[in-house]
């Protein structure tokens, strides 16, 4: 099983009460090494699971970074 860093579950945390509270579109902004393939995986799992329906977007323009938030989304559902 994984376990987030403390930074990773606040950023979380942040979203979520974003998308509960507020309208619009939040953005989480983080630097290079910090996991946010795996930020990214939970987050999608979040929003699907509490708004069913719910069709979710990643975009990046790097073949490789596509690659590897696939593998952090396969594993974290």
């Amino acid at each position: 099983m994984f376990e987030n860093r403390w930074y990773q579950d606040e950023a979380l945390h942040a979203t979520q009460n974003f998308l509960l509270n507020q309208k619009g579109h939040p953005i989480i902004a983080a630097p290079t090494g910090v996991g946010k393939s795996i930020m990214i995986a939970q987050a999608m799992k979040w929003v699907t699971q509490t708004y069913p329906g719910t069709r979710v977007t990643m975009l990046t323009h790097v073949k490789e970074l596509i690659e590897q938030d696939f593998e952090k989304i396969k594993m974290i559902w």
